[in-house]
């Protein structure tokens, strides 16, 4: 079985994984005046621990397996650059997590 490359890349991509959970709970600010503190904050740890887990499952699945990465590609009309298998696992997943995770980016919202 292979294990996680836990090296400064993984703690790079988990520290922007979560900074973007931490940013993308706190939007619309509305939302924080209908809890208390201490329900908005557990309910923002609970999310970003969450992000946290699905990176490490992401990135172990990965790492096992690369052709992971074509399923994280799907439904695009051209193939990936060979260049793209070359970079590090888990900056591949922050990548994917903060950018094609969003479902709302392309629509404006």
């Amino acid at each position: 079985m292979s294990q996680l490359p836990i090296d400064a890349t993984f703690f790079v991509a988990i520290g922007l994984v979560c900074i973007y959970a931490t940013n993308r709970f706190n939007t619309p600010r509305a939302a924080r005046s209908q809890t208390s503190q201490l329900q908005y904050i557990g309910s923002c740890v609970a999310y970003v621990l969450s992000s946290s887990s699905l990176f490490i499952i992401l990135t172990w699945l990965l790492v096992t397996n690369p052709q992971v990465l074509d399923f994280l590609h799907f439904g695009a009309a051209e193939r990936l650059p060979a260049e793209v298998s070359k970079f590090a696992a888990p900056l591949i997943i922050a990548l994917a997590m903060t950018t094609c995770f969003h479902p709302f980016r392309c629509c404006g919202n």
